[in-house]
């Protein structure tokens, strides 16, 4: 009678303790990352290389632009919020985000931009930030001297205007106001379970000109050129992905 009482008492002791212990690894904690790959169509991006878009030559000196608003939403549970801003660039490299529960993760998501509370903030509030702040002044800028507001998207170089082969005419996208910021969300099915963890997405830096003639668009900082930034702004969404 005593084994029989003993053996249900074992099987629900390692019941409970298989339970607690499949909590304890649902709560542990790891890092995660994002990384941006550059491309432009098949090809690898590099500043200063020529490059042919919409049947253009077009050359590249800076490309960069903020994130905010991450977010990594996992299969089941609450999703992780990391309040800060990202300034990314071709050789950013490891972005840190910070600590997740290790997990199925379903869905990555950020806006494109600068959220209107801190894209209005006064002359103070943004030159007494650190210069490790990404939002903190920037070479080359990425806020308005003679605006408040920041330049959320910024892309410089040139394109060959004339038809010879040879990018020689100035090219300057510098988009950017509150009206001007984009939500992004990217389906994802990885498992974040190391301590350590990369998220891996792309730009692909061509895509960013869908519908855009750049022998004739090919500046815009926005107020001057509003519906060639909007067409810009709206390209952003097919332009980024998740790998």
């Amino acid at each position: 009678m005593k084994r029989t009482t003993l053996f249900p008492l074992l099987v629900a002791l390692v019941a409970v303790m298989t339970v607690f212990g499949c909590k304890k690894d649902e709560d542990t904690v790891g890092e995660a990352s994002l990384e941006f790959a550059y491309k432009v169509g098949d090809q690898a991006f590099a500043y200063n290389q020529n490059y042919t878009i919409g049947g253009t030559v077009v050359s590249f000196e800076t490309i960069q632009f903020y994130a905010g608003g991450l977010e990594l939403h996992p299969e089941a549970g609450e999703h992780t919020a990391f309040d800060q801003y990202l300034l990314v660039k071709p050789d950013a490299g490891e972005l840190k985000l910070g600590e997740i529960k290790k997990g199925h993760y379903h869905e990555l998501s950020f806006f494109v931009g600068v959220e209107p509370t801190i894209n209005s903030q006064t002359t103070s509030d943004f030159t007494s930030r650190p210069a490790s702040d990404p939002l903190s002044i920037q070479s080359p800028n990425m806020h308005w001297s003679w605006n408040s507001g920041y330049i959320f998207f910024r892309v410089d170089g040139k394109v060959d205007a004339d038809g010879d082969g040879t990018p020689e005419k100035a090219m300057q996208f510098h988009i950017g106001t509150d009206a001007m910021l984009r939500n992004q969300a990217f389906d994802m099915h990885e498992d974040l379970d190391q301590e350590d963890n990369h998220v891996h997405l792309q730009l692909d830096v061509a895509k960013l000109f869908t519908n855009i003639d750049l022998k004739t668009e090919n500046i815009t900082h926005t107020g001057d050129g509003l519906p060639l930034a909007i067409k810009f702004a709206d390209n952003i969404a097919t332009a980024l992905s998740v790998e």
